[in-house]
């Protein structure tokens, strides 16, 4: 037993690396920035491109947008965005947005009516047609619901539900009225503007402008 017994110590691993002293990306120069900081996206984007199907990738690209036919110019007040007089059996109307300025997108034109009346019960199946009031009083239905509105009221009658109009003051009103997406109603207008009779399905007796009478004159 005379042996000496010696303690041997295993040498110890490096201290982990204090993280304070780790370099950091914000430390880095904007081009290491950079480089760090989207080329991991970049290769993510390509991988992910390569997966997917090229029918796919075709079918979810974005249009790319066309531009407006013509430049937009601001319409006076009172007056036809190309500069025609359009009659009316009670009044006149202007076109304020041609659907030739937005890709069929809208179409806008303001009745100016001076005696009372408006067309009969109609649809529309592909177009909203809004209606604004900016000075008057107005019967609106839609679906079947009689509605009066004066200046500041609107009204929307969605594509396919059945709608009619009239001018019921008892001085002079303005309508707006617009259509999305426009469709061929500018066309249609425009067609009866021009032609010898013009607008010629609008109802115009007084007498018939009232809640009561409402329905045996919309149906004409």
């Amino acid at each position: 037993m005379g042996g000496t017994l010696r303690a041997t110590r295993e040498p110890l691993p490096p201290n982990p690396p204090d993280p304070e002293s780790r370099p950091s990306i914000l430390a880095a120069s904007p081009e290491r920035r950079h480089r760090m900081t989207t080329l991991p996206r970049r290769s993510f984007l390509h991988l992910l491109a390569a997966a997917l199907p090229a029918r796919l990738l075709s079918q979810t690209a974005p249009a790319t947008p066309t531009a407006p036919t013509t430049a937009t110019i601001p319409i006076p007040n009172q007056e036809d965005r190309y500069a025609l007089h359009r009659i009316l059996p009670n009044g006149t109307t202007a076109f304020k947005v041609s659907s030739q300025d937005c890709r069929n997108d809208f179409f806008a034109m303001e009745h100016h009516h001076t005696a009372k009346g408006g067309p009969p019960r109609h649809l529309h199946h592909n177009e909203d047609e809004w209606f604004y009031v900016l000075e008057g009083e107005y019967l609106v239905e839609v679906g079947g619901h009689l509605h009066t509105l004066r200046a500041g009221d609107s009204l929307l009658g969605p594509r396919g539900v059945p709608h009619a109009f009239a001018f019921n003051g008892s001085t002079s009103g303005r309508l707006l009225i617009t259509y999305a997406p426009a469709g061929r109603m500018e066309e249609f207008f425009d067609s009866r503007d021009k032609a010898p009779g013009g607008r010629s399905t609008y109802v115009f007796e007084a007498a018939r402008c009232t809640p009561s009478a409402w329905n045996s004159w919309a149906r004409r």
